[in-house]
């Protein structure tokens, strides 16, 4: 009823805008499923993975494991072994299953209606890249889940540390050298994410302390002056980033606010010499009209032709 109350030209500007605009009903519906997996899919993959996160503790009697979500739960019950396994079957079918399901729609999409259709379809998720690297996400999406593989079956800190740094360093290589993005800023900007993101893992490395409380360098303490270089360094870097995504972000809408304004002296300008011309038309019909006028009354009086002046 609302709707209806509109007026016909806006019903017809929101139409335009709405996502739903020229797709059928099945594209419709892939759309709205990939939407709610590719946001669900760390939550998805975290919550399983604290099925397999177990804590470790000593009562005088030896180690014994218990679920860190929940510390009822003994990890190394046969019970929590068939969940276990249950759960490490889900998180790789998760995992990696729903970034190959996505990539395979939109193979399906482009067979049965070409490229234009594949496009318009998953543009929620290729928008922003080059050709070549369309389905980029899929890769962030495999990075998250990686990541969180190391941090749940990798219980060594510094083991976490070393795999996650190799992992980050990968990925740094491969944005500097594919470039996915079509944007050259946005390259620049995600490759200075990944060398400060690396930079902060390593500066982290003699500030880690061992699953005994033990540090890995015994001289680093928190009173040592190297162990505030070093945490100082990593709140600078972190400072930097979020200063350099914030430059980046009031520059896209200095780019904006830039074109807008030439929108709209374009448009003024338009305008102006519509107007212009219209008024210069009025006068010279507003003279016709008077020298047609004063010929007619000159006739009929038996005058002649108005003096030049």
């Amino acid at each position: 009823a609302t709707k209806a109350m509109l007026h016909p030209d806006l019903r017809a500007k929101l139409r335009y805008r709405s996502f739903t605009r020229g797709k059928g009903l099945p594209q419709i519906l892939i759309v709205c499923l990939s939407v709610t997996l590719y946001f669900v899919y760390p939550t998805m993959i975290s919550q399983i993975a604290q099925l397999n996160r177990c804590d470790t503790f000593d009562f005088g009697d030896g180690p014994v494991l218990y679920l860190a979500h929940d510390y009822r739960v003994d990890c190394d019950s046969a019970v929590y072994k068939r969940v276990q396994g249950t759960s490490v079957g889900f998180m790789v079918a998760y995992g990696l299953g729903i970034p190959a399901a996505i990539r395979l729609v939109g193979l399906f999409l482009r067979r049965i209606g070409g490229s234009p259709m594949e496009l318009e379809t998953m543009a929620f998720l290729t928008v922003g890249f080059r050709p070549a690297y369309r389905y980029w996400e899929m890769v962030n999406m495999l990075r998250k889940f990686v990541f969180i593989l190391v941090m749940t079956f990798l219980q060594a800190r510094r083991g976490q540390l070393y795999v996650l740094m190799w992992i980050m360093s990968l990925l740094m290589v491969l944005q500097y050298f594919c470039q996915p993005s079509d944007l050259a800023a946005a390259n620049y900007l995600e490759t200075f994410s990944l060398v400060i993101l690396t930079l902060s893992l390593t500066l982290n490395l003699p500030l880690l302390v061992s699953e005994a409380g033990e540090s890995y360098f015994p001289g680093v303490t928190d009173s040592h002056p190297l162990f505030q270089v070093l945490s100082n360094g990593i709140i600078i870097l972190q400072v930097l980033l979020a200063m350099f995504y914030s430059l980046a972000v009031l520059w896209g809408m200095r780019e904006k606010v830039l074109e807008k304004k030439n929108a709209l002296l374009k448009n003024w300008r338009r305008k102006k010499r519509a107007k212009e011309r219209y008024e210069h038309q009025q006068a010279l019909e507003s003279g016709e009209s008077r020298r047609f006028g004063w010929g007619l009354v000159g006739r009929v009086a038996g005058a002649g032709p108005p003096p030049r002046p």
